[in-house]
């Protein structure tokens, strides 16, 4: 059955590609820190019975070749982040600290060169915001995960093919991860002294 996943280990794969990282302090209290990648991730030879796959009707297995050149599952070519940290520092008896952060990476296939009824997860970025006060021995903070909402399909289980109809009976095991909605809390942290 095409629906559980077995690996095969290819001839050969490669990564190549730059990642490059920064942390810069601005001023004494603000600070910026970011990342990028982009990186090509492929197969470098042909491996037969690589993918997987389901013939309908029904689910009989067949298997497609893995080609030289065909792109890695589960791996964005670009990615990057960016984070914002400003101390207030003294504030009302304690600290106040603000941190804003955004991560971003490309679509992503979910299997190797797009065969075998693959699908495409579309590139997404998430942002997140907080602000933390520390006084004494105790500390709150407000924070916003998703702070755009952005709806973002993260993984994939199966292929759209495992989703059929069979002798009246619907099946349906193919279905997409999506990122949390936004999310807006608080926390409070009390630490106790010996």
């Amino acid at each position: 059955n095409a629906n559980i996943p077995i690996i095969i280990n290819a001839e050969g794969a490669e990564s190549t590609g730059i990642e490059m990282s920064a942390n810069w302090q601005a001023t004494e209290q603000f600070r910026i820190r970011g990342s990028f990648s982009h990186v090509k991730a492929e197969l470098t030879a042909d491996v037969p019975f690589l993918v997987r796959t389901i013939t309908p009707p029904g689910f009989g297995t067949a298997f497609e070749d893995g080609q030289s050149g065909d792109r890695l599952p589960g791996s964005p070519e670009v990615q990057f982040s960016f984070f914002a940290t400003y101390d207030y520092g003294a504030f009302h008896g304690g600290d106040l600290v603000m941190n804003f952060g955004y991560a971003w990476q490309g679509d992503v296939l979910t299997r190797t060169g797009g065969r075998g009824s693959s699908i495409t997860l579309d590139s997404f970025g998430l942002a997140s915001a907080s602000m933390v006060y520390e006084r004494d021995n105790w500390t709150a903070s407000l924070f916003v995960n998703n702070l755009f909402d952005e709806y973002a399909e993260t993984g994939a289980v199966s292929t759209p093919l495992s989703n059929q109809t069979v002798s009246g009976a619907n099946v349906r095991s193919h279905y997409t991860t999506i990122a949390p909605p936004r999310a807006i809390g608080a926390r409070f942290n009390w630490r106790f002294e010996n």
